[in-house]
């Protein structure tokens, strides 16, 4: 089973929907459910849904709208500097210096 979503006089709609084998052996699609239009769906609609599943599915309660994130730290510029110390052979230089000394 998948979503599929479908357009409809210039709406959009998601519907629930099943692959089967028709007789002939061609791979069909059947809706099984019409979940409604795209514009309505909101996440209040939405999570009931996915915890019944879930629940119907012996899986962990949906979390999705629990998830909280922190602002990630930026590492590219001390990548780059650190890369640009190594090509201009400053690691090379300190560590002889250092020996040397």
């Amino acid at each position: 089973m998948h979503t599929k979503i479908t357009r409809s006089g210039g709406r959009r709609y998601l519907q629930l929907v099943e692959g089967y084998r028709d007789d002939a052996g061609k791979v069909r699609h059947r809706v099984i459910a019409n979940l409604g239009r795209i514009e309505d769906l909101t996440p209040e609609k939405l999570d009931p849904l996915i915890s019944g599943l879930n629940r119907v599915l012996g899986r962990a309660e949906n979390t999705a709208s629990h998830l909280t994130h922190e602002p990630a730290q930026s590492y590219g510029d001390v990548f780059a500097l650190h890369e640009l110390w190594k090509d201009l052979g400053f690691d090379r230089a300190l560590s002889r210096a250092l020996r040397s000394g």
